[in-house]
């Protein structure tokens, strides 16, 4: 996409955008207290790299210092997701979520 800002053209890169044969998901069986879920970022196009960051959430709440890629999980009772964001300075910030159903015991 471009636009005329005076007599100067101006090009704007694409957006990224998430290929639609890879969604973001979430691996490591049936989740339950003991076990660990890995949320993976599936597969993304765009410019740049996709420095992805990952926030994991407990029903609404975020859990501490829980940023990584993997989680173990210690309780049951709530819905464990994962905010996955990827972006970079030339195109910006996206974000997908995932979730599990609610965690057994």
């Amino acid at each position: 996409m471009s636009f005329t800002i005076g007599k100067q053209m101006t090009a704007y890169p694409p957006h990224a955008t998430q290929d639609i044969s890879g969604a973001p998901f979430l691996t490591g069986g049936i989740p339950k207290v003991g076990s660990v879920i890995t949320a993976n970022t599936g597969i993304w196009r765009g410019l740049g790299s996709l420095n992805p960051k990952f926030q994991w959430y407990w029903g609404t709440t975020s859990v501490v210092n829980a940023t990584n890629a993997s989680f173990s999980i210690q309780s049951a009772g709530s819905f464990l997701s994962c905010r996955m964001s990827f972006g970079n300075a030339t195109w910006g910030t996206y974000w997908k979520e995932v979730a599990t159903g609610t965690i057994a015991a």
